[in-house]
């Protein structure tokens, strides 16, 4: 096992003073990228707004929803806190709400807004308050990291264990993504992995693991993982998992099949840290998962699904799942064992993915997406229409939407053109989404989803519907 001493990834300020401050005139919408507004009241029903130690109380007039956007200056804010997990409190409707923020260390001045989101979706959000952190605010508990990295195309996930230290990389982005991912892991100071996962064979989510450049080589040569996680046998093949398969031989990294069902109580290859409790709620074509005519989809339907529990907070990791893949999921556990307090958009908030009753049973709290509306070839409105039916779902459970470049949550709009990295934050009581601005380069243009370029070499890497406007599918 590696060293627990190396440094953890996880949030930073967002660079540039004022950054959201900027944006606080912006309008907040359903969900992240619908047109329908949420109605936001300019005068608060809020009282007794305080903060001792490290918890911030107050009370509304109606029951609504609590979470709490701060920051360290004023105006400046770049985390969502949420109430506990504990008996789903994150999810209650309440007139007396308590937050705590975990983020904050003794005698810090916070700055910070508490929001009220009623049954219907309306938001309130308080005046600015601010507070000095108290004594008392010691943490509890090691905070567990899972950082969504914007990587131009496709997903990328890394997670720090809250005790062993272990760093668990699940997808990679494509070829071009190994910059990407290479650059952000520089600016955190993650040198190694123990565990990289591949949830499906698409290029754009296995690319930046086998390929790169002469400055930036594949993220399994750069980062030396001691495992790779596999599913079964596929339906189709791909030539990136093709060199998937050499380059992990070469580098002398232990291949891991992983099936549904299996735990790390199971399988020590997902035994990741004694507080952590793995699950693995898909893997490959289930049986009950029928074959169809586009390969496309039945590779998406083979997806890697992670439930990932830390104390009383449970996220759900996965890849492209469609709908079919999401019932079968359903028959296979119970609803409780699906309930969620974080959920990992299936197929970058595609409309074949995030089904109600998959939604219904994992009740979010708050749900990603991995993809930038810019990076589509037809820009925002063809994400609207591709993705509105999947992202009125999400909405229409309570959960807060974060995409990486549209977060109404901190009043970011997708128009302010800047794209972002978003790190899940637990104690295993209590969580966090902190967002920064990201960094790290990418090739593909805002606008210009360009799939032929640098991709001739896997070419073969999915099929192409007809009328579809890109040479692969998200």
């Amino acid at each position: 096992m590696r060293s627990s001493s190396r440094p953890i990834p996880g949030p930073r300020s967002i660079p540039g003073a004022g950054l959201v401050a900027a944006l606080m005139a912006a309008t907040l919408v359903l969900g992240s990228c619908s047109s329908k507004e949420r109605v936001t009241d300019p005068d608060p029903v809020t009282a007794g707004v305080a903060v001792n130690g490290n918890v911030v109380t107050w009370t509304t007039d109606v029951s609504t929803r609590a979470s709490v956007r701060y920051g360290f200056t004023s105006g400046d804010y770049s985390m969502v806190a949420y109430p506990a997990a504990a008996n789903r409190e994150d999810r209650a409707l309440r007139k007396n709400h308590r937050v705590p923020l975990l983020s904050v260390q003794d005698g810090q001045d916070v700055f910070l807004q508490v929001l009220s989101t009623t049954s219907g979706g309306a938001v309130t959000a308080s005046s600015e308050v601010q507070a000095t952190i108290a004594t008392s605010a010691k943490m509890s508990a090691p905070l567990l990291t899972s950082t969504l990295m914007h990587i131009g195309w496709g997903d990328a996930h890394i997670m720090t264990m809250p005790t062993s230290g272990k760093r668990v990389l699940i997808d990679s982005g494509d070829g071009n993504a190994s910059r990407s991912v290479a650059e952000y892991f520089q600016s955190v100071g993650v040198t190694d992995l123990d565990v990289v996962a591949a949830t499906h064979v698409h290029y754009d989510h296995i690319g930046g693991l086998v390929d790169g450049d002469s400055q930036f080589p594949p993220i399994i040569e750069a980062f030396d993982p001691e495992i790779f996680l596999d599913s079964p046998s596929k339906t189709h093949f791909r030539n990136a998992y093709g060199d998937a398969l050499t380059i992990i031989a070469a580098e002398n990294v232990e291949r891991v099949i992983v099936n549904r069902f299996d735990t790390d109580q199971t399988q020590p290859a997902l035994a990741w840290d004694p507080a952590v409790s793995v699950t693995i709620l898909n893997s490959g074509l289930a049986s009950d998962v029928p074959v169809k005519d586009f390969e496309s989809d039945n590779i998406n339907n083979e997806s890697i699904v992670f439930k990932i529990t830390y104390g009383d907070v449970d996220f759900i990791i996965g890849g492209d799942a469609e709908f079919e893949a999401e019932q079968s999921m359903l028959a296979a556990f119970d609803a409780a064992d699906l309930n969620a307090e974080y959920f990992k958009a299936h197929h970058h908030g595609r409309n074949d993915g995030s089904s109600l009753a998959f939604l219904n049973a994992v009740k979010p709290r708050i749900a990603m997406l991995p993809v930038s509306t810019l990076e589509y070839n037809d820009g925002y409105e063809g994400y609207i229409s591709d993705s509105s039916g999947a992202l009125n779902r999400i909405a229409s459970v309570g959960a807060d939407i974060f995409v990486v470049n549209d977060i109404p949550a901190l009043d970011i709009p997708y128009t302010s053109g800047w794209n972002h990295n978003m790190t899940f934050v637990t104690d295993g009581l209590s969580y966090e989404v902190h967002v920064e601005r990201a960094l790290q380069s990418t090739k593909v243009a805002h606008g210009a989803h360009d799939c032929d370029s640098g991709y001739d070499k896997h070419r073969d890497h999915e099929g192409h519907r007809e009328g579809d406007q890109h040479d692969f599918e998200e």
